[in-house]
């Protein structure tokens, strides 16, 4: 069993710091949320992607998956009828599978409630739609994507397993 440290409980600190401090309390890997490397981090260069490969490595961790996908950038909705607000949100989940992938994770854990609420059937539906698409992306790359059942009043949509 591998135990990992979700990195944004400590993301004030840079991420050697994060690496060296879930290492020395005994964790194996570290679960990446990509809003502690910035706004833009599913467009992350190949060379940072690298990097963050690198010192989880060389502080003996790996990196075991991404999680709270949607936090960054601001706006994002799997639900949104903005079909253009929409489609960046699908974009950035697509993107993150790559990134997940490049990072050596091996799975993405969906949970982002502001960013799946839903008023109605439609809403469902888009969700639904997002969903599969970044599954089938998924498949591509072969890493896991998992829905996170959240509880209410943060999420109307998904409360259970």
């Amino acid at each position: 069993m591998k135990l990992s440290l979700c990195n944004e409980v400590v993301r004030e600190l840079s991420f050697d710091r994060q690496c060296a401090l879930a290492a020395g309390l005994g964790y194996r890997g570290l679960e990446l949320a990509p809003f502690t490397f910035g706004e833009d981090a599913w467009r992350m260069p190949a060379a940072k992607r690298a990097e963050i490969r690198k010192v989880s490595a060389d502080n003996g961790l790996e990196v075991s998956g991404l999680h709270w996908l949607l936090a960054a950038p601001a706006g994002l909705s799997i639900t949104s009828a903005d079909r253009a607000v929409w489609q960046r949100s699908v974009d950035v989940l697509r993107a993150s599978v790559d990134l997940c992938a490049d990072l050596g994770g091996t799975y993405l854990v969906h949970g982002s409630p502001a960013q799946r609420r839903v008023a109605g059937p439609d809403d469902a539906s888009r969700a639904e739609e997002a969903w599969t698409l970044a599954g089938e992306q998924a498949a591509l790359t072969k890493v896991a994507y998992c829905i996170e059942p959240l509880a209410q009043p943060d999420c109307n949509f998904v409360n259970t397993l």
